[in-house]
C-alpha cells in the first residue's frame, strides 16, 4: 500500500482588485455622505451629531487545494489492484474593516475650527463655483455680513453680499484673477495675495470695480491679501470670517423641515448624480415615504447641500449616489 498526498495555496490576490477594489470604493463613498447628510437633520433637530471614520480596510484571501493519491496494489493479479484519487479546495474571504470615531481634538480641529482662507482660496483656485463655496463657507468678507440662518436668531445678509458675490461669480468665470502663495518674512506664516489680471473687458473690468467699492479696496491696486478676520484693515486687505465645518452642517440643516404628522419611519430613497467638483447635478426619487412634503423636504435638502465634499483619495469619487432617508434614524 502506498499513499501520496499534494496540496497548495494558490494566489488569487491579483484578479480580486477590480471588483473589491470599485465594491469598497462605493461602500466607503456612499455611507461617508449619507452620514454627513443624516447629521445635517440631527443638527436640525438639536441632536448631538456623530462621525465615524473608516480608519483601514484589510481584506485577506487564502485559497487552499489538496489532491490525495492512494494506490493499492496486490500480488496476485487474481485480488485486483486499486487506485484512489481525491482532491479538496478551501477559499476563506477575511475582511478586517477599523472604524475610528471623531472625538477630542481630532474632532475641534476637523469640525470646530474655522476653514483657513488659504484653503478656500485653492478650492477656487481649483474650479469651485464662488456663487457656492462662498456663501456656504464664508460669514463675512470685510464686514459684508452673510447672514445666517441656523438656529433661533437667523438674520439676513447685507444687501451688499449678493451683488458681490454675483460679481465674483462672474469675474471668476472670465479668469481675470487669479491667487498666489505668500510667505510672510517676519511670522514665516503660508498666506495668499488676490490678483486682478490687467486688459480686461470693459464689462469684467467693471465687476472688479465693484468687488472694490463694496468691499472697500483701492481701485487702483490689482494685489490684495487675504486674511482671516472680521474687518479689514486697510484698502489693501481682505478679511475674510470663515465658517467651521460645524457651522456649514448647522447652516444646511436650517433648510430642512419635517412635517409633523409622519407616523412610523418611513423611507425615501433617492438617486443622486454629482460632478467630481462635488456639484449635485440631479436628484431623483426612486421610492417614496409616502409623504409628499417629507420627500419635498429632502430632496431640497439635498439640493442644498451641494456641492458635497470631494471624495479624498479622489479615486473614491462615485457619480452617482444611492441616498436612503427615514425621519427617525439617529
Amino acid at each position: 500500500m502506498m499513499a501520496l498526498e499534494l496540496s497548495g495555496c494558490a494566489s488569487i490576490g491579483p484578479v480580486t482588485l477590480d471588483r473589491d477594489r470599485l465594491d469598497y470604493t462605493t461602500g466607503v463613498a456612499d455611507s461617508w455622505k449619507q452620514q454627513t447628510l443624516i447629521n445635517i437633520v440631527k443638527l436640525r433637530y438639536a441632536d448631538t451629531p456623530v462621525f465615524v471614520d473608516v480608519g483601514q480596510i484589510v481584506s485577506g484571501y487564502a485559497l487552499t487545494t489538496s489532491v490525495a493519491a492512494s494506490p493499492t496494489i496486490f500480488p496476485s493479479f487474481s485480488q485486483g489492484t486499486f487506485f484512489n484519487l481525491s482532491g479538496g479546495a478551501t477559499y476563506a474571504d477575511k475582511p478586517t474593516i477599523t472604524y475610528v470615531p471623531l472625538t477630542g481634538s481630532n474632532f475641534i480641529r476637523t469640525l470646530m475650527t474655522p476653514i483657513p482662507p488659504i484653503r478656500l482660496m485653492e478650492l477656487l483656485q481649483s474650479g469651485y463655483p464662488a456663487s457656492v463655496l462662498i456663501p456656504l463657507a464664508v460669514q463675512s468678507v470685510n464686514g459684508v455680513s452673510n447672514g445666517h440662518h441656523a438656529g433661533g436668531n437667523a438674520s439676513p445678509a447685507d444687501p451688499e453680499f449678493v451683488p458681490l458675490i454675483k460679481s465674483l461669480q462672474r469675474v471668476q468665470d472670465s479668469e481675470a484673477v487669479g491667487f498666489r502663495t505668500q510667505i510672510d518674512k517676519e511670522t514665516k506664516q503660508e498666506g495668499t495675495v488676490l490678483t486682478f489680471s490687467r486688459n480686461v473687458p470693459p464689462d469684467v473690468e467693471a465687476d472688479r470695480q465693484t468687488i472694490r467699492k463694496i468691499l472697500g479696496l483701492d481701485p487702483n491696486k490689482p494685489d490684495f491679501q487675504i486674511v482671516y478676520g472680521a474687518g479689514a484693515s486697510g484698502d489693501s486687505v481682505v478679511a475674510m470670517q470663515t465658517r467651521s465645518g460645524m457651522q456649514i452642517l448647522a447652516e444646511l440643516s436650517a433648510y430642512i423641515n419635517l412635517p409633523p404628522d409622519i407616523p412610523g419611519n418611513p423611507e425615501a430613497i433617492f438617486d443622486v448624480v454629482q460632478l467630481p467638483t462635488g456639484e449635485i447635478i440631479e436628484v431623483k426619487l426612486r421610492k417614496s415615504s409616502g409623504f409628499r412634503a417629507y420627500d419635498d423636504a429632502v430632496q431640497r435638502a439635498i439640493l442644498k447641500a451641494s456641492p458635497l465634499p470631494r471624495a479624498v483619495p479622489a479615486d473614491l469619487f462615485q457619480r452617482n449616489l444611492e441616498l436612503r432617508f427615514r425621519p427617525l434614524d439617529q
